[in-house]
């Protein structure tokens, strides 16, 4: 950008006639954690959003509305509880990341194999191990 953009650009803004701070439509603070929500339990409702986001009845309804037109969640049904459009199946992770990565699923699978072969380890006693260790260091007895 030169000077002469610049300058015009400062113009224009100076310019516009200012609108007021109200028309500004902003998302609320709760969007995000609301979205993540929904997503994550496939249904989102006031009641479920006052519950969780700790809101009154109207920030709850207007978080579900921002929900509906950023098309996270579909129109509330007769119940009033809207389904999810993209939701987070979390019993289908293991099977999402066989898909995305199998080199992941492998490596679980040694270091649970691994786990297993120390857990059976421990548990059987040693060969060398033939008498019980005396509780008390012999350095340790009363000296009477």
């Amino acid at each position: 950008m030169n000077r002469r953009e610049f300058t015009t650009s400062l113009g224009a803004l100076f310019g516009a006639a200012s609108m007021p701070l109200g028309a500004v439509a902003l998302p609320s603070p709760h969007l995000s954690k609301a979205a993540m929500l929904a997503r994550a339990h496939s249904q989102c409702s006031i009641p479920f959003l006052m519950r969780h986001l700790k809101v009154d009845a109207q920030t709850a309804a207007g978080v579900l509305q921002e929900l509906i037109g950023k098309n996270v969640v579909s129109t509330p049904m007769a119940s009033g509880i809207a389904q999810a459009v993209n939701p987070i199946h979390i019993n289908k992770l293991p099977q999402a990341i066989d898909v995305m990565s199998p080199d992941i699923s492998g490596r679980v699978d040694q270091a649970i194999n691994q786990v297993k072969k120390l857990a059976t380890q421990r548990s059987r006693p040693d060969d060398n191990d033939t008498e019980a260790d005396d509780p008390i260091p012999t350095g340790h007895a009363n000296p009477e």
